[in-house]
């Protein structure tokens, strides 16, 4: 439950990531270096459900990058540029083939992501290169 909608949503999205991703950091150990970057100066306003959905997009990304990326690498990125919230998971794994992005219906954790992207008006951008890794960006307007 606590995954699902943790209570520290509500002292805002900043706050809640970096302690998921200190929790994931412990959880994977020297199999995956973590790095955060956080541009905003300071925590968004945004709807709770805004909140929820960045956090398990979010949560969900980094799951799939812990699970089946065998990357050594990913870094969180947020910032905030002309009135979008931009929030980036980039790995250096395995990543996905045209055909397999082509086939993101199939893959139901990507298909829940972009279902929550698209509840809150966001836009999901995911890009790969086999052998290079996989970006996933979500861009929201704030």
């Amino acid at each position: 439950v606590k995954a699902q909608r943790p209570n520290l949503l509500d002292r805002g999205l900043i706050l809640v990531l970096e302690e998921m991703i200190h929790d994931k950091e412990e959880q994977v150990g020297d199999n995956l270096v973590i790095l955060w970057h956080n541009y905003l100066e300071d925590d968004l306003h945004l709807t709770d459900e805004e909140t929820t959905s960045l956090y398990r997009i979010v949560h969900e990304a980094l799951m799939n990058v812990i699970k089946h990326a065998q990357a050594d690498q990913v870094v969180i990125t947020v910032k905030k540029e002309n009135n979008f919230l931009e929030l980036g998971i980039e790995d250096n794994g395995f990543g996905f083939s045209e055909k397999e992005l082509d086939n993101i219906d199939q893959h139901f954790g990507l298909l829940g992501m972009k279902e929550r992207a698209t509840m809150i008006g966001a836009a999901l951008r995911l890009e790969s290169t086999p052998g290079r890794g996989t970006t996933l960006t979500v861009k929201l307007k704030v």
